[in-house]
C-alpha cells in the first residue's frame, strides 16, 4: 500500500521519493516472490496492473515481467557456469 499511504501522509515534494521506494519494493518482490504482477501491483497500492506496469517501466526501463524472467535467467546462467567449471 505504498502509493496510497504516501498520498495520505506526505507533502508534494516527498512523493517522488516515496514512489521510488515503492518501485524498489515492487522490484524486490518481483525478484523474490512467485506472485503474479497483478498481485504485486495491488501489494504496493495500485488498483490496476496496467497503471503499475506503465509506472514501473518508466521507473526501471523494463516491464515488470522482465524483472522476474531476468532473475530466473541469472540463476540458470550461474548454474550453467558452475556445471561447466565442475566438468573442466
Amino acid at each position: 500500500m505504498c502509493i496510497k499511504m504516501a498520498a495520505d501522509l506526505v507533502n508534494d515534494w516527498s512523493m517522488p521519493i516515496l514512489a521510488h521506494l515503492c518501485m524498489q519494493r515492487a522490484a524486490t518482490m518481483l525478484r523474490s516472490f512467485q506472485a503474479k504482477v497483478d498481485d504485486i501491483a495491488r501489494m504496493v497500492g495500485y488498483a490496476s496492473m496496467y497503471s503499475f506496469s506503465v509506472d514501473f517501466r518508466r521507473w526501471s526501463g523494463r516491464p515488470p515481467p522482465c524483472i522476474q524472467f531476468q532473475y530466473c535467467f541469472d540463476i540458470m546462467k550461474a548454474a550453467r557456469i558452475r556445471i561447466r567449471a565442475a566438468l573442466s
